[in-house]
């Protein structure tokens, strides 16, 4: 096995083209959700994101892999959210690196405020990670907007 390198990123979700290229809608790692107390922690319903995970190897590459991803949340739980066992990478063209590339939907219960992580294992090793928040919002009305950036600490 000749591993190169990993990537994940999370966004709101992903547009497959009829070229089997694939485009990141809203890449976000902030999420705005209503307080959560007692009588709802059990009842609120999963919090939609995407996730892509991109693993490269090397052309010559004919080992068998796994791949899983764990979420790990604020105050250091862990669940294994997928994972895929015993797989060999394909490639469509000749001469070019060997990829992985993950995108799957998400529903991520919302027990906690804070920072979460998506952690990339491929064959034991973690490789790559992707952060989001979950904040605490009244209203969604005071909510960052896309246009507007906070101030650059530079």
């Amino acid at each position: 096995m000749a591993f190169i390198s990993a990537y994940a990123f999370v966004c709101q979700a992903f547009l497959t083209e009829k070229d089997g290229v694939t485009s990141a809608i809203r890449i976000v790692d902030v999420f705005y959700m209503a307080p959560i107390n007692d009588a709802t922690r059990e009842s609120l319903p999963p919090i939609g994101m995407a996730l892509y995970i991109n693993v490269r190897l090397t052309e010559d590459d004919s080992d068998s892999h796994t791949l899983a991803i764990d979420l790990v949340r604020p105050d250091g739980e862990t669940k294994r959210v997928a994972a895929f066992e015993n797989k060999v990478v394909e490639t469509k063209f000749e001469n070019t690196d060997k990829t992985i590339n993950a995108v799957g939907n998400i529903g991520v219960v919302p027990k906690q405020f804070g920072k979460h992580e998506f952690v990339v294992h491929f064959d034991g090793r973690r490789v790559a990670s992707a952060f989001f928040m979950l904040i605490e919002n009244q209203t969604l009305s005071d909510a960052p907007s896309a246009q507007r950036l906070p101030e650059s600490p530079l």
